[in-house]
């Protein structure tokens, strides 16, 4: 007997139940849910029929409470896919009108199941056209979608024979037709495009979304879907585009700015192309809008979208450089969009980097360029920082480079050289040959990456390089001039000079730091220079000098209590030469330590000068007679070595001169010291450091290497003054001149003059970090220690000569004594006074020999030669003791 179709929709729910609830939860628990689940759906259809708005919230409120209640069953069971798949069933049987319907639903679900093909539930009822298509088929073709098993029963025959009488295709693909008309669908979809609700379309909060109504099928809800992607992200850019506008100076970044503004230009643009579609080209179908919208707009509109979103993460060079990467993307179509947009959000980054070019100015208040300005600096070279990690990958590294120098030679020529007249006439050029090149709509210069903006940078940058050299060493400056007068006073090169001051000077310099009389001071550097070489120099007006502070004394001697003798120092000043703001306080800092180390050296050096020639006036004067008598010993005593058969006062003579001339020997060595120490830092380190690291980096030609310091100032000037002043009267500086300099940027000249310092600063005998082998100890430490010593001996040979002046004084006064045959008292007394000196002489020669000399000179030489034969660089040096 045939079922009808109330029993039907129970067979099928009863299936429909079994193939969703786990087996495990029991037949019992299956057959209560069907019960229930066929309760809902009777209850649902006699609402539908009765149209009671009341009767269909008291059932959806009911269908409610059933999913409630058997929820828990699911999810405590860990079933929650299981669950989501149930519900999902329960709410489109609820949406079904009519038995017919719910009938025809479960007969396809179960078509579905039992063919062995899945498909999601969660699209149901609205399930693809093509998906439902092939499962009819494909249970048409193969089996009974009644089928269970390999043997069919009898009642399950008769049901797929009542199956194939009941449903045919058109009633089964029914539901999945039914949508609004097309024509009411397109009224409404024009609000939505340019970013606005309507009845049927509306917009989510947070503009993320659009929700399309389920009275729309699935054929149009597909379509409806691509082409609302354009409405989103209009709606979305709009609403960036009124929040930066409003807040102007949130965005601050010109770069960005651009941007901006150019996304709105596409924005109207796309405004415009939408009232085009709609209102005069009339499309009639979603298919025509949707072809013309992926032809024109979908590709710009997420571009535009995904660059907006990055506007709060990135500063506006980030932004640039994004963009100029999308260039080079595969797609044409981004490839010429991104392009467009490049080519106006770099206009305010050439503006930029105009000023820079043309007139040394920086205009970047947000940091985007790779230049800046440190202004808490004082010295010219630190103001002024090359960033090389922020040039973009449009620019060229090397081209970066010159741009950077280009604006710090302007600088340098118009702040610090006041070279007005050609800096005028370098701008007039220059903003002619940039306008030539510019686009003649915008009158912005070209993008940095074409061929001929390149070209003409590297114009820039040769003639104002040239013109820089000019400058620097022509009369103006006399660079290398200058660099030999720093050699000639800071480097001690004139040595009569020095010996001038020491000499005038000597007592001044005792006092100490804070006792200083400058102005006797500038009395004593006049008179110097007047009774000296330098009285013929013709700069001898900028000669000065300066107290140094401790930092700059090499001894490191933090006593604030310092003497004249470590504290002074000469000093060449370049007030009024532009070349002055080059040499910053760390440089002359390293020239003030060099002339420290070799005044220290000099002045000890002259003071045993002085000593040897109070020697000199000691055995011409007071030892005369004394020497004739150790001579006639000498001649008529068969050894004076050993004072057999000689006087008392016989071989006084003889100690007085034997003492004498061992401490003439010390100071010889010593001077000996001295001068080998000297003349290595004078001219196999000074000098020697000056043509490699100087003169042959600064010159062209190897020849005007070997001249010497007159001929190198005169080989300059022949080379430059008068092409300078020649140059000056033409219209047109900017031409280039000839010249025999190594054409170098500030920087390095900057850098060789620093490296030639540090060449000298550095060497291992004046380097604190440069230890011997032998002694673990530094080079510079040892030095010093033998400077003490040396000055030690000086003062003590001081004392000697006082003593063995008062005691030849004596031994003629007791000699003369004898001669008169005075009273015995007062040869007593003489006597007494002679052994209390011979007991001071002792002394005194007992420390100059045995602790000055052999303990503390002699091992400290030693082993200073020692750590010099061991290093490799300084092993010639040993041979010179």
């Amino acid at each position: 007997m045939a079922l009808d179709k109330s029993q039907l929709v129970k067979l099928y729910t009863g299936r429909l139940v079994k193939s969703l609830v786990p087996a495990e939860f029991g037949d019992e628990f299956i057959q209560s849910i069907t019960s229930d689940l066929l309760s809902s759906i009777s209850k649902t259809i006699s609402n539908q029929s009765s149209s009671s708005s009341s009767s269909n919230r008291a059932t959806i409120h009911e269908i409610n409470q059933l999913t409630n209640q058997y929820r828990v069953y699911f999810v405590s069971k860990g079933l929650q896919a299981e669950w989501v798949k149930f519900q999902t069933i329960l709410e489109s049987l609820q949406s079904f009108k009519s038995l017919d319907q719910i009938f025809n639903y479960l007969v396809f679900f179960d078509a579905l199941q039992q063919g062995g093909r899945n498909i999601n539930v969660e699209s149901s009822p609205q399930v693809n056209q093509r998906i439902i298509s092939e499962s009819i088929r494909s249970t048409n073709l193969r089996s009974s979608p009644f089928r269970e098993s390999s043997k069919n029963s009898k009642e399950q025959q008769q049901q797929q024979q009542q199956y194939h009488q009941l449903i045919s295709l058109d009633k089964l693909i029914e539901p999945y037709y039914q949508t609004l008309p097309e024509e009411t669908i397109i009224k409404y979809l024009s609000y939505s495009l340019i970013g606005l609700d309507s009845k049927l379309l509306s917009f989510s909060n947070n503009s993320k979304q659009i929700v399309i109504p389920t009275s729309i099928n699935n054929s149009y809800s597909g379509l409806l879907f691509q082409i609302l992607e354009c409405g989103l992200l209009y709606k979305n850019l709009s609403t960036s585009y009124e929040l930066y506008n409003k807040q102007g100076d949130k965005l601050k970044s010109p770069i960005k700015v651009a941007y901006i503004q150019i996304m709105q230009s596409y924005l109207l643009q796309y405004v415009k192309d939408i009232n085009e579609i709609f209102n005069i080209n009339n499309c009639s179908s979603l298919l025509e809008i949707y072809n013309l919208l992926y032809k024109n707009w979908v590709y710009e509109l997420r571009l535009l979208y995904s660059i907006v979103n990055e506007l709060d993460t990135v500063n506006g060079l980030d932004l640039l450089i994004k963009v100029y990467e999308l260039i080079k993307f595969g797609d044409l179509k981004i490839q010429s969009l991104s392009l467009t947009i490049f080519k106006e959000i770099i206009k305010p980054y050439n503006e930029i980097l105009e000023n820079w070019l043309i007139n040394g100015e920086l205009v970047d208040l947000n940091n985007e360029f790779f230049i800046t300005f440190d202004l808490e600096q004082d010295e010219f070279n630190d103001i002024i920082k090359f960033l090389p990690n922020r040039i973009p990958k449009f620019i060229n590294k090397n081209l970066g480079f010159k741009i950077y120098q280009i604006g710090k030679m302007l600088i340098f020529l118009l702040k610090y050289c006041r070279e007005l007249e050609w800096i005028n006439q370098y701008r007039n050029k220059y903003n002619q040959l940039i306008y030539k090149l510019a686009s003649p709509t915008d009158g912005e210069i070209l993008s940095v990456s074409n061929d001929k903006f390149q070209k003409l940078i590297n114009q820039q940058y040769e003639e104002l390089l040239n013109y820089v050299t000019i400058i620097l060493y022509g009369s103006k400056n006399n660079l290398i001039e200058n660099l030999i007068n720093f050699k000639r006073l800071y480097f001690i090169e004139n040595e009569d000079f020095i010996n001038q001051i020491i000499l005038k000077g000597g007592e001044f310099f005792n006092n100490l730091k804070f006792n200083l009389n400058l102005n006797y001071l500038s009395q004593i550097l006049e008179e110097s220079i007047k009774h000296s070489s330098m009285n013929h120099f013709k700069h001898r007006d900028r000669i000065d000098f300066r107290i140094l502070n401790n930092q700059a004394n090499t001894n490191n001697n933090n006593n604030n209590n310092n003497i004249g003798w470590e504290v002074f120092i000469i000093d060449f000043k370049l007030d009024g030469l532009s070349i002055s703001h080059l040499f910053d306080s760390k440089t002359m800092i390293q020239y003030c330590k060099m002339f420290n180390f070799l005044w220290k050296l000099r002045h000890l050096q002259s003071m045993l000068n002085e000593n040897f020639m109070e020697s000199i006036s000691l055995n011409k004067n007071e030892l005369r007679g004394i020497n004739e008598e150790y001579k006639r010993l000498k001649r008529t005593t068969v050894s004076t070595v050993t004072n057999i058969g000689l006087s008392v006062r016989e071989r006084k003579i003889i100690w007085i001169i034997k003492s004498f001339n061992s401490i003439n020997l010390i100071r010889n060595k010593m001077i000996q010291f001295l001068q080998v120490i000297i003349n290595y830092l004078s001219f196999d380190l000074i000098e020697n450091k000056f043509q490699i690291e100087l003169v042959e980096k600064l010159f062209k030609s190897n020849k005007v290497s070997k001249s010497s310091d007159f001929e190198l100032v005169k080989n300059l000037n022949s080379k430059f003054i008068n092409k300078l002043i020649n140059e000056t009267r033409n219209n047109d500086v900017t031409v280039i001149t000839d010249n025999n300099m190594n054409e170098l940027t500030i920087d390095e000249i900057l850098s060789i003059h620093e490296q030639y310092l540090y060449q000298i600063i550095k060497n291992k005998l004046i380097n604190e970090n440069s230890m011997g082998k032998v002694t673990r100890k530094s080079y510079i430490k040892q030095i010093y220690e033998l400077l003490d010593i040396i000055f030690q001996f000086i003062i003590s040979s001081k004392e000697y000569f006082n003593l063995i002046t008062n005691y030849i004084l004596l031994l003629k006064l007791e000699e003369q004594e004898e001669n008169a045959d005075e009273e015995e008292d007062m040869t007593n007394e003489v006597d007494q006074d002679l052994l209390n000196i011979e007991n001071l002489l002792q002394n005194i020669i007992n420390k100059i020999y045995k602790q000055i000399y052999l303990k503390d000179y002699k091992l400290t030489v030693n082993e200073f030669i020692q750590d010099l034969r061991t290093d490799y660089e300084l092993k010639d040096l040993s041979k010179l003791f």
